[in-house]
């Protein structure tokens, strides 16, 4: 009878484990560099349909002014009254409509005072793109 010496085999995970962090770190360092390159034109999009009619809607114009829902007032008393308004309707969704040439940094303070109040469910209100028949 032959005695075979039986070889457990034995995988030592340090080696992977310290492999794997190096790639990450490599990724964590790439990635900010690559997104400074990317050119991006956003498309128009078809979007689900909502009922406006059953929220907060904020309406923000490019000359500077805000409404909640038909209200109107500067864009630098928006937070005083949204805290208002929002005391007495908390949990309704709210829809943001702005113009297409109010800067972006208004709509993300619009929707970051909307947020830092407690709402959950913001949304943004688009038209619908031209549908051309062939």
């Amino acid at each position: 009878m032959i005695n075979r010496r039986t070889v457990e085999p034995n995988v030592t995970f340090i080696n992977l484990i310290d492999v794997t962090m190096v790639l990450l770190i490599i990724f964590m360092m790439a990635a900010p560099t690559i997104q400074q390159w990317v050119d991006v034109k956003l498309p128009a999009a078809e979007v689900s349909k909502a009922k406006i009619t059953e929220g907060i809607v904020v309406s923000i114009t490019k000359d500077g002014n805000v409404y909640i829902d038909r209200e109107k007032m500067k864009f630098s008393k928006f937070r005083a009254e949204f805290a208002k308004v929002w005391e007495k309707r908390t949990g309704e969704p709210v829809f943001i409509r702005a113009d297409g040439d109010v800067p972006y940094k208004n709509v993300i303070e619009v929707i970051g005072v909307a947020k830092q109040l407690g709402g959950e469910n913001v949304g943004l209100v688009v038209e619908e793109p031209n549908k051309t028949t062939k």
